[in-house]
C-alpha cells in the first residue's frame, strides 16, 4: 500500500461494505411484488414467468463459492469492483427488457453480484484491526436479511406508483454508487515481501516446483528399493525434498500425512548435502 494514501477509517470500509451487500440482497426480492404482472408483463406464461426469480437464485449458489475463490487468488477488492459489473449490467438490462429472455438473463447477471457478500466478509480480516473485526462481521452478515427486509416494501411502492422499470434503473443507479465507493475507500492489501504479486508470477512459481519435482529420478524398483517408512502412506504423484540449498533430491515412493498441503517426502535415508 501506498504510505503516501491518506488512511480511510475502518467505519467506513464497513460501511460501504454493508450497503453494498444491501444492494446484492435488494435483488432477490426486486421483483416480488411484480410476480402476478410478470405474465402480462414479459408476455409469457405463468409458469415460465417463475424462471425471473429462479435464475437469480440458481445464479448467487454458484457464483458465491467460485467468487471466493477468486477472490483469495487474484485479490477481494479487485472482485468486489468486478461484481458491481453484472450487477449494473444485469439491472440495465432488466430495465430495458420486453420479454422473458432478456429479462432472465439479467436476473441471472443480479444474482451474480450477490458472491460480493462473502467476499466482503473475507476483505474484513485483511482490513480491519482484530478488535473490530467480530461487529463487523456480524454487521456485514446482516445485511442479507436488511436488504430482503427493505427490499419488499420499498420494490411494493415503487410498482404501485411509478413504472416497474424504475426498479431496475433504480439498482443501476445504487450498483454504481456502491462500485465508486468501493474504489475510493477499500484500499488494496499490500504485498508481501517476496510472494509473487500476480497470477502470472504464481503460476510461474507453481510450475517450476512442479517441473523440479517431476524432473527427479524416481525411487529403485525390485528387490532393492527401499522399505515403507512408519507413518507414511503411498503418494499419488512423485515428490520430492529441498536441501539447505534449495536443490532437489532424489524423489521418495512413500510420502507422509502430517501435512496435506504441502506434503514432505520420507525415505529410510537421505543423501547428505
Amino acid at each position: 500500500m501506498d504510505e503516501s494514501a491518506p488512511a480511510v477509517r475502518p467505519g467506513g470500509i464497513v460501511g460501504v461494505l454493508a450497503v453494498g451487500g444491501i444492494v446484492a440482497a435488494f435483488m432477490q426480492t426486486l421483483v416480488v411484488p411484480l410476480i402476478a404482472e410478470l405474465p402480462r408483463l414479459l408476455h409469457t406464461t405463468a409458469s415460465n414467468a417463475t424462471w425471473v426469480v429462479t435464475s437469480t437464485l440458481l445464479a448467487s449458489a454458484v457464483a458465491m463459492p467460485m467468487i471466493g475463490r477468486l477472490g483469495d487468488l487474484y485479490g477481494k477488492r479487485r472482485m468486489l469492483l468486478v461484481c458491481m459489473v453484472p450487477l449494473i449490467t444485469g439491472s440495465v438490462i432488466c430495465a430495458l427488457a420486453g420479454s422473458l429472455v432478456p429479462m432472465v438473463v439479467g436476473r441471472g447477471l443480479q444474482g451474480v453480484g450477490m458472491g460480493m457478500i462473502p467476499l466482503g466478509i473475507s476483505a474484513l480480516r485483511d482490513l480491519l484491526p482484530p478488535e473490530r473485526l467480530g461487529s463487523s462481521i456480524a454487521l456485514l452478515s446482516s445485511s442479507m436479511g436488511i436488504g430482503g427486509a427493505f427490499g419488499l416494501p420499498l420494490a411494493a411502492v415503487i410498482a404501485d406508483n411509478m413504472s416497474w422499470r424504475v426498479l431496475f434503473w433504480g439498482s443501476a443507479a445504487m450498483s454504481a454508487l456502491v462500485a465508486t465507493l468501493i474504489y475510493l475507500l477499500v484500499r488494496p492489501r499490500p504485498s508481501r515481501p517476496g510472494a509473487a504479486s500476480t497470477p502470472w508470477e504464481r503460476s510461474a512459481s507453481a510450475s517450476a516446483s512442479c517441473a523440479c519435482c517431476s524432473a527427479s529420478p524416481r525411487a529403485p524398483t525390485g528387490a532393492g528399493r527401499a522399505a515403507r517408512p512408519s507413518g507414511c502412506s503411498p503418494p499419488r504423484s512423485s515428490c520430492c525434498w529441498r536441501g539447505a540449498g534449495g536443490s532437489c533430491g532424489p524423489a521418495s515412493r512413500w510420502s507422509t500425512c502430517a501435512s496435506p498441503r504441502a506434503p514432505r517426502c520420507c525415505s529410510p535415508t537421505r543423501p547428505r548435502s
